[in-house]
C-alpha cells in the first residue's frame, strides 16, 4: 500500500512541477518551494503524505549522489501544510445502510461475499483493504473474533463481532 501512495504521491509532485517526470538531478531550492507550494493547494494530509514522500526521495538523492547535501537539508527543513481538512466522507443512514444489504442476493455466493464485506466493515470497523484480505481461516465464529494480520502498520489483531455479524459471516464461510 505504501509503495502505491509512494506512486500517487509522486505524480502530484509531478503536476505539481508542471512535468511528466520528476528531473531529480537538476532541481532546485526553488523547484521544491514551487512544489511545497502547490502541495496547499491540496488537502492538508494528502499535501503532507507528498512532503513525506518528496522528503525521502530527496534523502535518498544525496545518498545516491544525485541530490548536493545542502539542499537535501533545505527540502527537510520544508515546513509541513498546517490546517484541517475537516472531515472527509459523510455517515450513510440507516436507510442506506440497508439498501446496501438488500443489494446484496444472500442465494448467491457473490452476494453472500458482499454481505460479509459490508458486515466486515461496518460490525467490525475493518478497513477497506483489511476487509479483502480477510480469510476463511481468519474468521472465528465459536469466539466470535475476526483476525487482522496484516492492518495498519502491518499489525496483527483481533477485533470482536456481534452476534449478528456471525450469522452473516458463517453463509459467507458456508
Amino acid at each position: 500500500h505504501s509503495r502505491a501512495t509512494a506512486r500517487s504521491a509522486l505524480r502530484t509532485i509531478a503536476r505539481a512541477l508542471g512535468v511528466e517526470t520528476i528531473p531529480w538531478a537538476s532541481l532546485t531550492y526553488a523547484d521544491f518551494a514551487r512544489i511545497r507550494a502547490g502541495l496547499g493547494r491540496l488537502s492538508v494530509p494528502w499535501g503532507n503524505a507528498c512532503l513525506s514522500v518528496l522528503r525521502r526521495c530527496a534523502v535518498e538523492g544525496r545518498r545516491v549522489g544525485v541530490l548536493d547535501a545542502a539542499l537535501v537539508d533545505d527540502v527537510l527543513s520544508l515546513p509541513r501544510l498546517r490546517g484541517t481538512s475537516g472531515r472527509l466522507g459523510r455517515d450513510i443512514d440507516d436507510d442506506e445502510v440497508i439498501a446496501l444489504f438488500d443489494a446484496c442476493d444472500p442465494d448467491t455466493v457473490v452476494g453472500r461475499r458482499d454481505r460479509a464485506l459490508l458486515t466486515l466493515l461496518g460490525y467490525g470497523a475493518l478497513r477497506r483493504s483489511e476487509c479483502v484480505a480477510v480469510d476463511v481461516a481468519d474468521v472465528d465464529l465459536v469466539n466470535r473474533v475476526v483476525t487482522v494480520r496484516a492492518g495498519k502498520g502491518r499489525k496483527t489483531r483481533q477485533v470482536p463481532l456481534p452476534r449478528a455479524a456471525v450469522a452473516i459471516l458463517g453463509e459467507w464461510m458456508d
